[in-house]
């Protein structure tokens, strides 16, 4: 996840007053649509590490 991600289910968490596991499950699904989006659909190329490796990517 990246630090801006986490400030948003930072934000979620203290303002929204959002549980923490929800917040974070949010977090995660929108760090991979966007990803999926960018890299997949777009073919934009993107800084690769060793989680994407680990997946095939």
């Amino acid at each position: 996840m990246s630090q801006g991600s986490l400030l948003i289910a930072g934000f979620m968490r203290a303002i929204g007053k959002i549980a923490l596991w929800k917040s974070l499950l949010i977090d995660l699904v929108f760090t991979a649509i966007m990803f999926v989006t960018f890299d997949v659909a777009f073919d934009v190329i993107m800084p690769k590490g060793p989680l994407e490796a680990a997946f095939g990517y």
